[in-house]
C-alpha cells in the first residue's frame, strides 16, 4: 500500500468499511471504530480543505528553521491533516482559509493559501 500518496489534485486516504470514517496516512486498521480491513479500501480526497486552527513555533529542531508555521486542515469525508506552510508562504492565514496540500521534496505536507 502506498501510504503517502498524492497528485497534484488529491490525496489517497483510507475508508473504513464498517463505520464509513476516512482516514490519513491510509491505514488497515480503523483508529474511530477498530475493524482490520485487508486490503484497506483506498478513496481519493480532494487536496483542497479548510483551516481549523493554526500555530507559529518560534523553538523547534535542527530540522526546522524557524518560525515554523503549522496548521490543522479539515478535507472531504472530515479528514484532518496537520501541515507545515509552504516553503514560499507568506501569506497571512486565519481561521476558515481556504488552502491546497502539496509535499515538499521530502515528502512533508505542506499548505499553500488559496486567494
Amino acid at each position: 500500500m502506498e501510504l503517502y500518496l498524492m497528485s497534484e489534485t488529491h490525496i489517497n486516504a483510507s475508508k473504513c468499511s464498517k463505520c464509513k470514517k476516512a482516514v490519513y496516512p491510509p491505514r488497515n486498521t480503523c483508529p474511530f471504530c477498530g475493524v482490520v480491513s485487508e486490503p484497506s479500501i483506498i478513496i481519493k480526497i480532494n487536496n483542497r480543505g479548510t483551516v481549523l486552527s493554526y500555530t507559529t513555533l518560534f523553538m523547534c529542531s535542527d530540522e526546522f528553521t524557524s518560525p515554523v508555521r503549522l496548521a490543522l486542515v479539515r478535507l472531504d469525508m472530515d479528514v484532518t491533516i496537520l501541515c507545515l506552510a509552504d516553503e514560499d508562504e507568506d501569506q497571512d492565514i486565519a481561521i476558515g482559509s481556504q488552502v491546497e496540500l502539496t509535499y515538499d521534496s521530502e515528502t512533508r505536507i505542506r499548505y499553500r493559501v488559496l486567494n
